[in-house]
């Protein structure tokens, strides 16, 4: 009960470590992507800029 009441703030380091693994998992989820040849020519498609307006 002591440490609830202290200042020092509870489970810091585990949380930051849980944290760091989750946003890590997600920048594997989301870029991995970039591996896939079709999903990488549909964005460049997406990319190309309308020259004749």
């Amino acid at each position: 009960m002591k440490k609830f009441f202290s200042a020092k703030s509870l489970f810091q380091e585990g949380g930051l470590t849980f944290v760091r693994i989750f946003v890590g998992l997600l920048l594997v989820y989301h870029g991995w992507e970039v591996f896939d040849s079709a999903k990488m020519k549909e964005y460049a498609v997406w990319d190309v800029f309308n020259e004749s307006a």
